[in-house]
């Protein structure tokens, strides 16, 4: 095993108890699945769409365990290069969005949040939800 990201070992990045039984890269492919969900939310925002309704009808565990399995054998290397796509294109859509759209409340069935609260919650904020509790 070798390093990664960071100069991390590649055995701590994949060893479980990051987050209760996930890995790092379970993180990594956790939180990289949900920017890709976000990115087409966010494709259709552009697209002028309204009221856009989940893409699922499961509760967010059934969810969560589902892309755990669809990623738990996938190499780091995979995982991580998904995640730096997700992210890029993530960040295209974004730059794509009228800044008006963003304070938008009207976007998703499912919320009456404002778009940059999805996004947030979606992305960066979503790491905070499965770091470890000190």
């Amino acid at each position: 095993m070798g390093r990664v990201a960071g100069g991390l070992d590649e055995r701590r990045v994949t060893e479980p108890g990051a987050a209760g039984d996930w890995s790092l890269k379970d993180v990594v492919a956790h939180v990289a699945h949900w920017e890709r969900y976000m990115a087409r939310r966010l494709q259709a925002v552009l697209r002028g769409e309204t009221n856009i309704p989940p893409e699922s009808t499961l509760d967010t565990d059934e969810d969560n365990a589902l892309v755990y399995a669809e990623h738990r054998d996938e190499p780091l290397a995979d995982v991580l290069a998904g995640a730096r796509q997700s992210h890029q294109e993530l960040l295209g859509l974004v730059e794509a969005l009228p800044e008006s759209a963003l304070a938008g409340t009207h976007w998703f069935s499912s919320s009456d949040a404002p778009l940059w609260e999805s996004i947030a919650g979606n992305t960066y904020e979503h790491y905070r939800e499965h770091a470890p509790r000190r």
